[in-house]
């Protein structure tokens, strides 16, 4: 046999065995939601522990040029 030939008989094996064990999942009829309410929280939070992020950057205005607040000339505001 040549290199190719087993390469695709290998090829071939593999394939049939991916498809025996995708036959063994099991379907169902609705989506649970249990991963929805497991997940994206820490692990240790919970009613008596709230895990509250700070947020990185907090919303600040700002001070426009025109308004003269940053500490410039003629600042009589």
């Amino acid at each position: 046999m040549s290199p190719s030939n087993k390469l695709m008989a290998l090829g071939l094996c593999m394939l049939m065995a991916c498809t025996l064990f995708a036959g063994n999942a099991e379907a169902t009829r609705d989506i649970n939601y249990g991963a929805i309410v497991k997940g994206d929280h820490e692990p240790f939070c919970g009613p008596t522990h709230p895990c509250v992020k700070t947020p990185a950057n907090g919303y600040h205005r700002g001070c426009e040029t025109i308004n003269k607040c940053r500490g410039g000339r003629n600042d009589n505001i």
